[in-house]
C-alpha cells in the first residue's frame, strides 16, 4: 500500500476544502419547484396505509378485549386499601388476592378477584350471625 496517497479525511489543504464544498453542493438535491411542493403536499394529505396490528383477544362474544377489566398493582392496592409493596409481598408468599401474570415482570388484577378477596377477609362477630 502506498502511504503517500493516503490522507486523513480531516487533513484537507485550503484548495481541497473548497473542492470538497463544491462537490457536496453539486451532489445536493435540486431545490423543489412549486409543482413538486404541491404534489408533496397532496401526498402528505393522503391517509396513511393502515398498519397491521394484532387484534386483542376477546373473552366473550361482545368483543370486549380480554385485558379490559385488568387493574395495575397500584390501582388494585388503592381499591383494597394497602400499599403496592404489601401486594408484592403477598404475591411472593402466595397470599393476597388472585392475580394475572402477563409476563415475568407484569402483574395485573381483576376487580372481581379483589372483591372476592375483600369478602374472604371480612370478619363477622358472633353478633352478626344472630337473628
Amino acid at each position: 500500500m502506498n502511504l503517500d496517497r493516503v490522507r486523513h479525511p480531516l487533513a484537507l489543504g485550503p484548495g481541497a476544502k473548497a473542492a470538497r464544498a463544491a462537490e457536496l453542493a453539486a451532489s445536493a438535491p435540486a431545490p423543489a419547484s412549486a409543482e413538486d411542493v404541491a404534489v408533496g403536499e397532496a401526498a402528505e394529505a393522503a391517509p396513511a396505509a393502515p398498519t397491521r396490528r394484532r387484534a386483542a383477544r376477546s373473552d366473550d362474544a361482545s368483543g370486549t378485549p380480554a385485558f379490559a377489566g385488568l387493574l395495575k398493582p397500584g390501582e388494585a392496592a388503592a381499591i383494597i386499601g394497602v400499599s403496592r409493596s404489601l401486594l408484592e409481598h403477598w404475591r411472593k408468599r402466595g397470599e393476597g388476592p388472585s392475580y394475572v401474570r402477563l409476563s415475568r415482570r407484569h402483574v395485573m388484577y381483576r376487580r372481581e378477584h379483589l372483591e372476592a378477596f375483600i369478602e374472604k377477609c371480612t370478619v363477622c362477630h358472633w353478633s352478626c350471625n344472630s337473628p
